[in-house]
């Protein structure tokens, strides 16, 4: 008899999170100077503080320096308005008589329960003049150099080991399944400086897909989790500098940081409200299927994917997966949300939701029971069963 997926928690855990938004921004130095700020942080800043009717705490640090603001400690309290050097525009020479600021917007940490959270972020990121990033003076930019990064941890008990074990084997299974739903330049292939790939990581040169996973299924303690996720990358300026080793796609070393949490990196730089409250949502899910799923199950997904009969799981299946076993369930609409964009992006793939991408046209939906109201919420459970237990006995109706 093959498992079931099932739920090992006990009901939706209190998942905290808080994000990192990178952009590149400018002013004509004319508009500029009538402005009583002394650069374009404070200016986004008092936008943000003035958002009605939410009234954001905000604070925007004397120096410049992230790396300062960081040893003086950032306050999770509030909105923080700083600066990242390592942004920068597709076009230099565009700016010589602008005043321009490379911002790092880092959010208070907020409880994936609450529901002010996405209130807030539609209303810093909002699309139309009354957002506080939408000034018709002011130039934002998004490119290659930006990105957009999420931290996840469990309020103040912070991930238990078997978790942290879980997601780095749900990572190493599922990386280039992600990848798809992600910019080009964000991808499995061209992975940037600033989000390495974990399949292709020093730790694990030369294993299989199933021998990567029992390298971390052996390890004992977290420390030894994130050795193995995040060592150090080939050809760095500094092999003995540790920082280099959190800049993978999932950086496992910020567990070790009084953060408590894990890093997800990969994202490309947005100022889209809805591709954020879309991407915290999924990557929370991702960490309460870690919490949820059974040994046993996961043991068996490892399996799969390595027998030569199997079909290896692909972004459908890791959709559903997020849907129903998850204890951070991913909602409908952000199920839907991805799997439109995976269609979009060509992800010619087969699932065992007795459906195939192949043919359907760009945008459509992968599975049936995506336009399900909350009365057909029961079949669509059901619906989601058939397909796991499909493929963990690993056969598949066509």
């Amino acid at each position: 008899m093959t498992p079931n997926l099932a739920r090992s928690g006990n009901g939706a855990a209190n998942y905290t999170f808080g994000v990192e938004v990178e952009f590149f921004a400018a002013m004509n130095f004319e508009v500029f100077r009538h402005t009583k700020f002394e650069d374009l942080r404070q200016l986004i800043g008092q936008r943000i503080a003035e958002l009605k009717p939410h009234e954001l705490p905000v604070t925007v640090p004397a120096t410049k320096d992230l790396e300062e603001d960081e040893k003086t400690g950032t306050d999770y309290g509030k909105w923080t308005v700083t600066q990242d050097t390592s942004i920068e525009p597709d076009d230099e020479t565009a700016f010589d008589y602008y005043e321009c600021q490379c911002v790092e917007l880092i959010s208070p940490i907020y409880w994936l329960h609450g529901s002010h959270w996405r209130d807030h972020f539609r209303a810093i990121f909002s699309p139309n003049k009354r957002g506080a990033t939408r000034d018709p003076e002011m130039y934002l930019e998004v490119n290659t150099s930006a990105h957009l990064h999420v931290h996840v941890g469990l309020a103040d008990r912070g991930l238990s080991f078997r978790t942290i074990r879980n997601l780095a084997i749900l990572v190493i299974i599922f990386e280039k399944e992600v990848d798809k739903v992600l910019a080009d330049h964000m991808g499995y292939v061209n992975e940037t400086t600033w989000a390495k790939s974990h399949v292709h990581n020093p730790a694990f040169k030369g294993r299989s897909l199933e021998g990567k996973c029992l390298e971390i299924w052996k390890c004992k303690r977290t420390q030894e989790i994130i050795d193995t996720m995040c060592p150090i990358p080939p050809n760095v300026p500094d092999e003995n500098d540790p920082s280099w080793r959190r800049l993978y796609k999932y950086n496992f070393m910020s567990l070790a940081s009084s953060k408590r949490t894990i890093e997800f990196r990969q994202h490309e730089g947005t100022l889209n409200a809805e591709e954020m409250v879309h991407w915290v949502q999924f990557v929370t899910s991702l960490v309460g299927l870690a919490h949820a799923i059974e040994d046993d199950d996961l043991k068996s997904l490892i399996l799969h994917n390595t027998l030569e009969s199997g079909l290896p799981v692909n972004i459908s299946d890791l959709l559903v997966f997020l849907h129903v076993i998850s204890d951070a369930p991913l909602p409908l609409d952000t199920v839907t949300f991805f799997a439109r964009k995976a269609a979009a992006r060509g992800a010619h793939v087969k699932t065992r939701s007795r459906t195939n991408i192949r043919g359907h046209p760009q945008g459509s939906l992968i599975f049936p029971w995506l336009k399900a109201t909350k009365s057909d919420e029961k079949e669509a459970e059901q619906r989601a069963a058939h397909s796991l237990k499909a493929f963990a006995s690993g056969t598949e109706k066509q």
